[in-house]
């Protein structure tokens, strides 16, 4: 697998070589986790029933944590590659969800979290 890299603000970036940034394998998977864990639902324009339903899951009321952590399992467990999540757990802190997960792909196994 391979993808697109981006930086710490979600922005593409130049190698020293002046090209496109790629990530392949294990890394790969894990950054289309983490795009898809991201991802709202309903803001792709052609798929609107992919992604988490961020504000009717989290912040409409109370914040419905177990569904939230469903919503990110189901969204990891979409991604080419993906074989298992071991762990997972999800927290809203200061207004701002996040989340801890260890991941199984058909490269090896990895940690991700915001």
């Amino acid at each position: 697998m391979r993808t697109i890299t981006t930086d710490q603000n979600n922005d593409l970036y130049l190698t020293p070589s002046n090209s496109v940034a790629i990530s392949s394998d294990l890394q790969a998977v894990m950054d289309t986790c983490e795009y898809t864990v991201q991802t709202v639902m309903g803001e792709l324009i052609l798929q609107g029933d992919v992604g988490i339903p961020n504000f009717q899951l989290i912040w409409n009321g109370n914040p419905n944590i177990p569904q939230a952590e469903n919503s990110i399992r189901e969204a990891i467990m979409s991604v080419d590659g993906v074989t298992g999540v071991s762990e997972l757990s999800v927290l809203v802190q200061n207004n701002v969800l996040k989340y801890n997960a260890t991941i199984q792909t058909i490269y090896g196994e990895a940690a991700l979290g915001l």
